[in-house]
């Protein structure tokens, strides 16, 4: 009996992009799939769409409360002893839930694996047939290798004044790098940690960056395994984009994560 996979997708008026989304879910070769999507009351018809899916559970909100909201509705509703978090605007790359679900059953200390992203324009998703030609160069972002104690490192490097010029996302590694993984990513074992919406609601980005935080201090094990597990489409209405990466409001975010999690750490 297969473990069963909660795939939580939560979408806002992306109709167009989300149907890519859930076809990468539908062709894994992995049968135990719940597929939960949030739609955060979208106005283009996306609800409609996915009431006609037998194979979709779908929750709407009557009103938008934001990515946070609709992430934490989907885990509160999943049932699956692993979860995904997928974007509406990304796609799963084929075999990679039975991958990593098989890590994770061989490997029980271990509670979150993670692998590498493709990032790709709309262009190339929407046109698939690019990647085979001879002037295709993927662009590859390769995750972060786990040969360290992640709790030990994150409370060692809080002890230490905040650098605002680096991402927030280096309070997680030993060295002078940051961690790299990606939503979409990762699968993880069931638990009850939740999105901050505080941070969405103040600025609009780096939920995710607290999320791995809070799972760091709840003494999950990560662990990285090697290979392709998504990809990601980078267009105009990206939050990372639209955020960027050193502006004023995302240093103000990595201020908010890095004082929350002193506090949690008692420092």
């Amino acid at each position: 009996m297969q473990p069963k996979v909660s795939v939580i997708i939560p979408t806002y008026n992306r109709a167009e992009m989300l149907t890519r989304c859930l076809n990468s879910v539908f062709v894994q070769d992995y049968e135990n799939i719940e597929i939960i999507v949030v739609d955060d009351h979208s106005t283009d018809g996306t609800f409609n769409y996915l009431k006609a899916l037998p194979n979709v559970e779908a929750i709407y909100f009557p009103e938008h409360r934001g990515q946070c909201s609709a992430r934490n509705a989907g885990l509160d509703h999943a049932t699956g002893v692993y979860i995904l978090m997928l974007d509406d605007d990304d796609a799963l790359l084929p075999g990679i839930i039975k991958k990593h679900v098989e890590f994770l059953e061989k490997n029980p200390e271990i509670d979150l694996v993670y692998g590498d992203l493709l990032l790709s324009n709309t262009f190339i998703m929407e046109n698939p047939h690019v990647k085979l030609g001879d002037h295709f160069h993927p662009d590859i972002r390769s995750g972060t290798e786990i040969n360290f104690d992640m709790k030990k490192t994150l409370i060692k490097n809080l002890k230490k004044p905040l650098d605002p010029k680096k991402s927030i996302l280096y309070l997680y590694t030993p060295v002078n790098d940051y961690l790299k993984i990606s939503t979409g990513t990762a699968l993880f074992r069931q638990n009850k940690i939740r999105y901050d919406p505080k941070i969405e609601i103040k600025w609009n980005c780096s939920a995710d960056v607290d999320f791995w935080g809070q799972l760091i201090m709840a003494e999950f094990r990560f662990a990285y395994l090697p290979g392709l597990a998504l990809e990601c489409r980078i267009h105009s209405k990206n939050i990372t984009n639209r955020a960027g990466i050193f502006t004023r409001v995302r240093k103000a975010a990595g201020r908010y994560i890095y004082n929350k999690l002193k506090k949690q750490a008692k420092i």
